[in-house]
């Protein structure tokens, strides 16, 4: 999959999630839309997860954030697999 087609994946995936058309997305609705599509994760690595992508820490992830929360967390299983 190139970069065109993963980059308007997330842009769809971000702009499904945010719904008032802002562009951002609160961090608390990012955090329950993580928590829908891994079942089971615990809130301290969701927490972690936010954290480290919310740099400026005013509670909302831009699409260009969440695009770098997207890739770095896929990164890791592609190198597994």
């Amino acid at each position: 999959m190139g970069w065109a087609s993963s980059g308007g994946e997330l842009a769809k995936a971000f702009g499904d999630l945010d719904v008032e058309g802002s562009g951002s997305i609160e961090v608390k609705d990012l955090a329950l839309a993580i928590q829908a599509a891994q079942p089971g994760i615990d809130d301290e690595k969701v927490a972690a997860m936010l954290a480290l992508i919310d740099e400026d820490e005013d509670g909302t992830v831009t699409l260009q954030e969440f695009v770098m929360l997207m890739l770095f967390q896929a990164a890791p299983a592609k190198v597994a697999a």
